[in-house]
């Protein structure tokens, strides 16, 4: 097998694994995808690229004081996931 063909099914089965993984919602509705442009340094406030400000659970401030600028992450109905960091969720209230 060459090396593109290799690499074609790696890609392949990254992509599905991916899919099916616990910190990539499988079903998007109700779920928004974006960035995090701010985390306040003991992560009890995210701001992300879309603007939105949210407040974070107190007991989950222990996670997301390490969530860092650029952190892709997945806003579902009171609830955060960072797929940059393998799915680690935190409960949080959309202030604006």
């Amino acid at each position: 097998m060459t090396f593109a063909g290799l690499a074609l099914v790696f890609l392949t089965s990254a992509a599905k694994a991916r899919r099916g993984s616990p910190f990539y919602p499988d079903n998007h509705s109700g779920c928004e995808e974006d960035r995090l442009v701010r985390v306040s340094p003991r992560g009890g406030t995210l701001v992300t690229q879309s603007g939105h400000v949210f407040r974070v659970d107190s007991p989950d401030t222990i996670d997301t004081q390490f969530w860092m600028f650029g952190d892709l992450v997945f806003f579902c109905t009171g609830e955060m996931i960072n797929k940059d960091r393998q799915g680690e969720k935190a409960a949080v209230i959309m202030m604006r």
